[in-house]
């Protein structure tokens, strides 16, 4: 099996005759990977605090005051969205596996996995497609700023629809990335791959 790092990018790129693996990290942020540490680790101190109240309230025999409980509620919401980002950021991954007649692309972490697959067959027009500068703000808030995740910059058509994957790759990166693809599928389209 060869290991074809990709420069100095992100993604690494392996393969031998009948598969082609590449590997991409999730882009780390340093800077708010330690803010978003701290802020859970402190809200983690507080949300503990609250539930030993709780706790005691119960044991007294007291009735469990309503806005305890709601407090408990819009404890757990803001944990679950910073845990599911720092999940990502430290053990985010993308996956893009060509075998013989499928192409695979997985997006996983270190508590959940994505796959989608697609026919080999079916997929053409693989591409570098700049990021949607139309998005709203709010989209781009959600997705870039509170999970971290910026946009697909390599795209690729099957059937009627268009998917993607490379998130937040640079755009020189990608299109080594597009060539190493091109390569390894015309090889397998002349038969050098089998």
């Amino acid at each position: 099996m060869n290991a074809l790092p990709p420069g100095s990018g992100r993604a690494t790129v392996r393969k031998d005759e009948d598969n082609l693996w590449i590997d991409i990290p999730a882009k780390r942020n340093w800077m708010l990977l330690i803010f978003r540490s701290v802020w859970m680790s402190s809200w983690i101190i507080g949300g503990v605090l609250l539930i030993v109240g709780l706790f005691l309230d119960i044991g007294r025999g007291d009735p469990v005051p309503l806005y305890l409980l709601v407090a408990f509620l819009a404890w757990s919401f803001p944990l679950w969205v910073v845990g599911s980002v720092l999940d990502w950021q430290i053990y985010g991954t993308e996956c893009v596996h060509f075998r013989r007649d499928e192409m695979s692309v997985t997006i996983s972490s270190l508590f959940w996995r994505r796959t989608a697959s697609y026919p080999v067959t079916d997929v053409s027009r693989i591409r570098i497609q700049k990021p949607n500068s139309d998005r709203l703000l709010i989209e781009w808030m959600i997705w870039g700023v509170l999970f971290g995740k910026g946009e697909e910059i390599v795209k690729f058509d099957c059937g009627h629809r268009t998917h993607g994957f490379g998130l937040d790759l640079d755009e020189a990166e990608a299109a080594v990335l597009i060539a190493a693809i091109e390569t390894f599928l015309s090889d397998r389209a002349l038969g050098r791959g089998t």
